[in-house]
């Protein structure tokens, strides 16, 4: 009969010790398994509230005020200060202190066309006041820095509006 209890007993501790290294490892492995989850959930999380954000506060507002100015400049076929302060310029300013106020949120694909715009902004802005500002009687018709070597980047405009159209998609 001993021998019996032994064996009861001696399967009984095996059979726990068993079960428990296999609830041991199980736990471990669906911890692992439950972390990585839970971080791949925050890098899409964290990715997709870029993305937001890039779009609201960047993007949406340039596209919007590169318009505007594209429309403004099909109408001005002549001298014409309201529309160059009242659209113009307040556009070139508006594109350019939001791409400096929000170019923590820009992608590196996108900051090469950014300076670009804003390289161009700052110099129009520059001749804008040289040309119109308070001191200024100049009777120049537009103000222009293309002629200078600051003229307006197509093609990283083009190449910006490629990649924003990507991250519309994704």
């Amino acid at each position: 009969m001993d021998e019996f209890w032994t064996a009861v007993i001696g399967g009984l501790v095996g059979g726990s010790l068993t079960a428990a290294l296999v609830t041991a490892l199980t736990t471990r492995q669906v911890t692992k398994a439950k972390s990585e989850v839970e971080d791949s959930f925050r890098r899409i999380v964290e990715v997709r509230y870029s993305r937001r954000a890039l779009l609201e506060e960047v993007l949406g507002p340039v596209c919007a005020h590169l318009k505007r100015t594209g429309i403004a400049f099909s109408r001005w076929n002549k001298r014409n200060l309201a529309l160059e302060a009242g659209i113009i310029l307040e556009s070139n300013r508006q594109i350019r202190d939001t791409l400096l106020s929000k170019y923590h949120l820009l992608t590196p694909e996108l900051r090469k066309s950014a300076n670009s715009l804003i390289e161009h902004y700052d110099m129009w802005l520059e001749e804008y006041e040289r040309v119109r500002g308070a001191n200024s009687s100049s009777d120049q018709e537009f103000v222009f820095v293309g002629p200078g070597g600051y003229p307006f980047p197509h093609e990283q405009k083009r190449h910006s509006l490629t990649h924003w159209k990507k991250l519309i998609k994704t």
